[in-house]
């Protein structure tokens, strides 16, 4: 399993069973984990959003619905369908028909 260095992943409670190595991804590299790209775009939206009340986080919740929302497939596969990532993907589906 590939993780990021999130405190979490690191827990001294955190229980990997047998049979499962973890891997963590090097610190600020969005490249290796494609939903970072993701997370920018939609931060450029809350960004300045500062809840005040329980009714304002509700409210910073409609708002994140509604920019989810707006993203198409084809915005999420510009954010994050690296090069490298369609090369394998691709790759591997020409190879399981035998095209190189």
């Amino acid at each position: 399993m590939i993780v990021y260095n999130a405190s979490f992943h690191e827990s001294k409670r955190l229980k990997i069973p047998e049979g499962i190595n973890i891997e963590y991804i090097p610190p600020y590299s969005p490249e290796l984990n494609p939903i970072e790209r993701v997370f920018q775009e939609i931060k450029k939206y809350i960004k300045n959003l500062v809840p005040d009340s329980i009714d304002s986080i509700d409210d910073m919740i409609e708002k994140l619905s509604e920019i989810l929302n707006t993203f198409s497939m084809e915005k999420l596969k510009n954010l994050t369908f690296f090069p490298y990532i369609k090369k394998a993907l691709l790759g591997e589906f020409y190879n399981s028909f035998g095209i190189t």
